[in-house]
């Protein structure tokens, strides 16, 4: 079935280290920040997986899924939200809706 691609469910890293705090989604390249506070980078990384997927979408390309980016074709409860595996993850609008790859394929 083809359905299109609603969201990302991306899981960031956030740890501290000499007074700052570093984070980063090892599941998508580009997205490793730091900041004064764990919110501040936190945050900053959202924005910088955001550009990341804007980019990608307005081309006509997904992220590719991993056990850190889990592809969502239906909205998530925040209860589900809130349970493993989805447990310190952030969801990240796909923005451009667009179709799986293996659909454009057979078109």
């Amino acid at each position: 079935m083809c359905d299109e691609l609603y969201a990302y469910l991306v899981k960031f890293r956030v740890y501290e280290k000499n007074g700052l705090f570093y984070a980063f989604c090892p599941g998508i390249s580009g997205v490793n920040v730091t900041g004064y506070t764990k919110d501040e980078a936190l945050e900053t990384a959202k924005g910088v997986c955001q550009t990341i997927i804007d980019i990608n979408t307005s081309s006509g390309d997904i992220i590719p899924e991993n056990e850190h980016v889990i592809h969502l074709r239906e909205s998530i409860s925040t209860k589900e939200l809130k349970a493993p595996p989805y447990k310190d993850s952030v969801i990240m609008p796909a923005h451009i809706a667009h179709q799986n790859l293996e659909c454009d394929q057979h078109a």
